[in-house]
């Protein structure tokens, strides 16, 4: 009699725990990343941005003057359709190197991942005057992945 209430015990939580919701963490993938810094003193930043676990797409953009750096925040920047956010941990005064910060837009979890094209056989490629006009430009080869 104890041998059967325990296997049905057992039986129902090994069910209960199998039905049971997986909160899983968050991956983005992130396409056509680059930053550019031009000959007129502007400076711009794209990517587009695709949650493999909601679905939801995002196409995130920035200009700045590059008299100066970018302020270090961790998300001050909304994406254009407003479902996730950006920003620069330790700011960007190289667009060599830095750390980017891509969290959605409640707050509640939030990814990091160093960009560097001094790293060992980095994806992060720079290269001076690529075109005229644009005094350097960096680019992410392949599809970057930010797991929250």
């Amino acid at each position: 009699m104890k041998v059967t209430i325990l296997i049905s015990s057992l039986i129902a939580v090994a069910s209960t725990s199998l039905t049971s919701p997986v909160k899983r963490a968050e991956s983005v993938h992130i396409r056509h990343f680059n930053v550019q810094h031009a000959d007129d003193g502007t400076g711009s930043l794209q990517f587009a941005l695709h949650s493999t676990v909601t679905g939801l797409n995002d196409d995130c953009t920035l200009t700045w003057s590059t008299t100066s750096a970018i302020q270090p925040g961790l998300a001050m920047n909304k994406c254009l359709n407003n479902n996730y956010e950006f920003g620069f941990r330790y700011g960007i005064g190289n667009i060599e190197n830095f750390v980017l910060v891509i969290q959605g837009v409640n707050g509640t979890q939030r990814g990091y991942e160093v960009i560097s094209a001094y790293a060992t056989n980095p994806a992060w490629i720079c290269t001076g005057s690529p075109t005229p006009g644009v005094r350097e430009r960096c680019e992410w080869m392949g599809i970057l992945d930010i797991d929250f």
